[in-house]
């Protein structure tokens, strides 16, 4: 059974990492001792076979894509998919190279590994992205989500809407000053959010009869302001979380095309 350590990283005691070690092993075993005539290069059989090799690796990759959306898959889960998929796409940096017999130039074969190492790096980081911030998101620790943090803001809003409705013009001009609008066109910033100390000092000015509704209504800008400061940190978090696949895809669909060009004018010309 797994431990509530276990990640996609480690999974199962880093069963894929052992696997694509242990295969990576036999292929640079294989490649230096094969010696072919005119020396290792795409062009001789074991080219070939480790280009099919990468060309399947990297299919595999882009099948995560799919992967990940299904739920009806018994016999894979999707944990150990991603790990297969991580410790895959970091082997490929060595077995293209194998492939190419270590043969670089201004080519769109060159291009197409320098496109691929593109979408392993950011594969990286993203697998980083996803290890580390889930932790900061408050709706991965139990805590409300998006939408409920926004109903919470405009609940507690229409509350001081309510207090402000029954004070002088003295005490609204005050809630004006330290309250602040939230809409979903509009997001809130942190340069919109009031100073609630200041807020506290500038109750002592007020009349007596103020004070009360005032300190009612700073309690209420408090929790609206936290509730705030949760949402703005939730999509903070998420946004970055979201960022890696604006690089990571379209670098994804490049690769493929490049992969195509390269197959295509290896097999042709």
């Amino acid at each position: 059974m797994p431990s509530q350590s276990e990640t996609f990283l480690n999974y199962r005691g880093y069963i894929w990492l052992w696997i694509n070690s242990g295969f990576l092993l036999l292929l640079a075993v294989i490649y230096a001792s094969h010696s072919p005539l005119g020396g290792p290069s795409g062009g001789t059989v074991l080219g070939y076979v480790y280009g099919a090799l990468a060309t399947a690796g990297i299919l595999y990759l882009t099948w995560y894509g799919a992967r990940k959306r299904s739920y009806r898959c018994r016999h894979t889960t999707l944990k150990g998919c991603l790990a297969a998929h991580v410790w895959l796409g970091v082997s490929l940096a060595v077995i293209v190279p194998l492939h190419s017999g270590f043969q670089f130039g201004w080519n769109v074969h060159t291009l197409t590994y320098l496109v691929m190492m593109a979408v392993v790096g950011s594969g990286i980081w993203g697998a980083f992205q996803f290890r580390v911030l889930p932790e900061q998101v408050e709706s991965h620790r139990g805590g409300p989500q998006i939408p409920k943090l926004v109903e919470q803001i405009y609940t507690v809003s229409s509350e001081i809407n309510r207090v402000e409705e029954s004070s002088g013009t003295e005490l609204r001009q005050f809630m004006e000053v330290f309250d602040f609008e939230f809409s979903e066109e509009k997001r809130i910033k942190i340069s919109d959010l009031p100073d609630l100390q200041l807020a506290k000092n500038t109750i002592t000015k007020l009349s007596a009869g103020d004070s009360e509704k005032a300190y009612a209504f700073l309690k209420l800008a408090t929790k609206k302001r936290d509730t705030a400061l949760t949402l703005l940190k939730e999509l903070s978090t998420l946004g970055r979380l979201r960022l890696w696949l604006y690089i990571h895809l379209p670098l994804t669909v490049a690769l493929l095309v490049l992969l195509f060009i390269h197959i295509f004018s290896v097999t042709y010309y």
